[in-house]
């Protein structure tokens, strides 16, 4: 029931949206902006699939081509973007391809409602996946639509390390609603679907969720707010329970001084699991949390990230989260830009299912200089560090470095 009713609300929510764009178009003047990054990069490498011993250095080359698409009017903005990405290596390694894209719209229907839909893939066959930044480094552009490469796959790092193809594809949709001059409700529905290929010996799944929000404002630098949520997820080889999350909490929206804000969720997550032949049924409660520490203004973009919640894994079912991130983009010039990145990610030791691995740690710093020579053309230098931590598999760092440019075709400003 739970299931069919999120199925529904997504599939009305996603053919509303649809329509926005086009519905919009005649009422108001319509800007377009289209254009295609093409990367190309050398590096040294080693150890790039994260299970191995290996610490030589491997070179390596990269070509990436990404085309993008921005279209605004009065009321409606709608982008979309894709890439390709496809890394070889001279010696020791195969080669590696990542293709996906995203989509997004929002269009404000009204002074009170806007509605959003979105809609993403990504597929990879590096071991890596998609959590490590390999070959070039993706520097939003300002003004530009900020997508992220994988915007589902890279919750679940049980698959890093594991040889095969994992793809993954996910849509949602909502609606924001001012109820009064102080007041805002939101309404959203998912549906995200991993599949793997037959040598990664996990378990597919299909998740369905719904949430609702309530947000009131305080004054002009504080708000607060109410928050719940479903998530039911179904596995397709029925080795693990399916589960149905219910969750609930609070949050707090500050502003800190002119350039900082601090955005805080804290609730309590009720997972409920169905039994097996194999695994008896049983119940998880977890404590969730979501915060979100931030500096930005002419020069500087700085970000201090924090997230546990129940999440699905091919390995092991639905397992406790926890991911740690810090990011930083500095302005050293007209010409230069910094960037630097570091995420630590660990799931508990999970609870059902006869795939379960032991519990998971990943830790990546990267950091890159962007050196903008023209309208069309940056140079960029890059390294960055990862490594897999498993009690049943011995592992090395996997540390790479290199250097390479950037052709843009278009103007996302």
């Amino acid at each position: 029931m739970t299931k069919s009713l999120l199925t529904r609300s997504t599939a009305t929510l996603l053919c509303s949206s649809a329509l926005l764009h086009s519905a919009s178009a005649p009422l108001h003047a319509q800007s377009t902006k289209a254009g295609v990054d093409l990367s190309l990069s050398a590096e040294a490498a080693s150890n790039p699939i994260l299970n191995d011993t290996n610490t030589d250095l491997a070179p390596a080359g990269t070509v990436e081509v990404r085309p993008w698409i921005r279209t605004e009017t009065g009321t409606t903005t709608f982008d979309l973007e894709a890439f390709a990405n496809l890394r070889e290596f001279a010696s020791d390694y195969d080669s590696e391809d990542r293709y996906g894209g995203f989509a997004s719209v929002a269009s404000r229907v009204s002074e009170r409602v806007t509605l959003r839909a979105n809609a993403g893939v990504f597929s990879s066959n590096g071991r890596l996946g998609s959590l490590a930044q390999t070959g070039v480094p993706v520097v939003q552009n300002p003004g530009g639509p900020s997508i992220p490469i994988d915007p589902a796959l890279g919750n679940d790092i049980t698959v890093l390390g594991q040889d095969g193809r994992t793809t993954s594809w996910n849509v949602g949709a909502g609606l924001d609603g001012q109820v009064s001059e102080r007041d805002t409700i939101t309404f959203g529905a998912g549906f995200q679907d991993l599949s793997l290929s037959d040598s990664l010996q996990g378990e597919e799944y299909k998740s369905y969720s719904g949430d609702v929000g309530w947000q009131h404002r305080l004054n002009e630098r504080t708000s607060v707010g109410l928050f719940g949520g479903i998530r039911e997820t179904n596995f397709d080889d029925e080795l693990s329970g399916d589960t149905t999350t219910y969750s609930g909490g609070v949050s707090l929206n500050q502003a800190i001084g002119s350039e900082g804000s601090l955005e805080l969720g804290v609730g309590v997550a009720q997972t409920e699991i169905d039994g097996t032949p194999l695994v008896p049924a049983r119940d998880v409660t977890t404590l969730t949390t979501q915060a979100a520490l931030c500096q930005r203004n002419n020069r500087r973009d700085l970000c201090l990230n924090y997230r546990r919640t129940p999440l699905p894994t091919a390995f092991g079912g639905v397992r406790n989260s926890d991911s740690l991130g810090v990011s930083l983009s500095e302005r050293l010039s007209d010409r230069d830009r910094l960037t630097v990145g570091g995420n630590y990610a660990r799931t508990s030791d999970g609870v059902t299912g006869p795939l379960l691995i032991p519990q998971v740690e990943f830790a990546d710093v990267r950091a890159a200089i962007n050196r903008r020579f023209n309208d069309r053309l940056d140079g960029f230098i890059f390294a960055g560090a990862s490594r897999l931590y498993r009690d049943d598999l011995a592992t090395d760092a996997s540390v790479n470095f290199g250097l390479g440019i950037r052709v843009r075709l278009g103007d996302r400003r």
